[in-house]
This record gives structure tokens, sequence and C-alpha cells, in this order.
């Protein structure tokens, strides 16, 4: 009995016509995704110049607290002194130790 044996098959690399081939297919490829890239930077700068988005900012209304009262005469706007009263002095007590 004759065995046949069976090599298995070796790796082919790919031909360097095919490496480039493919390089030169690629090398515009990529040329052409930065163009657009850029060209879509551009697009995007300008229209934010034309319309700004707006930054958030603090806005500051202008609303009355309490209603205005009609303006009465001088003299019921007068209120009268207060008259200073004595302040009372704290002294220190002693705490008993226990």
């Amino acid at each position: 009995m004759e065995e046949e044996q069976v090599n298995p098959a070796p790796e082919q690399e790919p031909d360097k016509e095919e490496v480039s081939s493919m390089n030169q297919l690629l090398l515009p490829l990529f040329v052409i995704l930065i163009l657009v890239m850029g060209a879509g930077a551009f697009f995007i700068g300008a229209q934010r110049r034309i319309q700004p988005s707006p930054t958030p900012t603090a806005t500051v209304e202008a609303t009355p607290t309490q209603e205005p009262t009609p303006t009465a005469s001088p003299e019921a706007t007068e209120s009268p002194s207060p008259s200073p009263s004595p302040t009372p002095t704290l002294s220190p007590t002693p705490t008993p130790l226990s």
C-alpha cells in the first residue's frame, strides 16, 4: 500500500504587483478623504461665522420685587429717631469644677 503524502499548501504571499496596485489605489483614496474632511471643516467654520452658536450666558431680567407704592408727603415719611438703649454687658461666669 502506498500512502500519499499530502503537503499542506504553502501560504501564498501577495505578489509585488498586487501590493503596488493596492498602494496605488489606497493613496488617492487617502488624499480624497483628507480633502473631504478639510472641506467639511471649512464649511462648518463658515456657517458658524455667518450664524454664531449661542454661548450659555446668564440672563438677568429686570423684574420689580415690590409693587411701587404711591409717594406720600414728606411729613409722613419722617420716622422718629430710635432712642439708644443701653447694651447689657456680659460678664463671664465661672463654672464650678466637679
